[in-house]
């Protein structure tokens, strides 16, 4: 289902195309997908950030434009025979005891941990900053496994109720029917609907969500198994 077939469904289940109705229809559709967001886990909302490099003596670094959270943050080895590794997530009062502040230069080495220090807002978008211990001293290479989700995930980015647009995302391909329900629940209480109508699309939209959550969720591996499948990487 693409963006104006979701559209269209919207106004044929309503039957509606007044023109405050039809302004609010990206609203429906965002709340939908927000809900999706919050309530499954798994690589619908993983993102990847590469191919980035530290800056020697600096300690702080901000994570991809719409980051939430941080899944793995893995770490080059410095040369061809020592092997990389995922940093260990810790908090942030640990990195101030076991690194503290000096009047002199900060420790440096290969980065062995990491800590979310801070979330905001940047450019519109939901970010984090993230602390790493030592302090690299080389510009190691790394990358970061994270979860989140920008204002260009939705499938209502850069499109107007009206204007044809064949956009598609991983959600209204795979699960239609969770977008549609969602925000036709959404969209029944904005025209103060029937509540059995309001209660019936509200129904269905649970229903197709716990779907969709078992689904994903479901061929997430177990701590148990990712461990026991970990390969183990050379000493830094």
């Amino acid at each position: 289902m693409n963006y104006t077939d979701l559209e269209q469904s919207i106004k044929n289940f309503c039957e509606s195309n007044e023109s405050t109705f039809v302004s609010q229809i990206n609203s429906f559709i965002r709340g939908a997908e927000d809900t999706v967001f919050s309530a499954v886990k798994g690589a619908l909302f993983w993102k990847a950030q590469t191919s980035q490099t530290f800056i020697p003596s600096t300690e702080l670094y901000d994570v991809a434009s719409g980051a939430i959270d941080v899944l793995d943050f893995y770490v080059s080895g410095p040369d061809a025979n020592t092997g990389g590794k995922s940093l260990e997530q810790v908090d942030h009062s640990f990195i101030r005891e076991a690194f503290p502040k000096t009047s002199g230069a900060p420790e440096e080495g290969f980065p062995r941990y990491y800590a979310l220090i801070e979330s905001k807002v940047e450019t519109n978008e939901p970010n984090i900053t993230i602390q790493v211990a030592p302090v690299p001293d080389s510009a190691y290479e790394y990358e970061i496994s994270y979860y989140g989700k920008s204002t260009t995930d939705s499938i209502t980015s850069g499109n107007t109720p009206g204007v044809a647009s064949t956009t598609e995302t991983w959600l209204s391909l795979a699960y239609p029917d969770v977008l549609l329900y969602g925000a036709l629940e959404r969209a029944y209480i904005f025209l103060k609907g029937d509540q059995q109508d309001v209660d019936r699309y509200g129904s269905m939209f649970r229903e197709s969500l716990t779907l969709l959550k078992n689904t994903v969720e479901g061929r997430l591996p177990t701590d148990e198994s990712t461990s026991m499948s970990t390969p183990q990487t050379k000493g830094i």
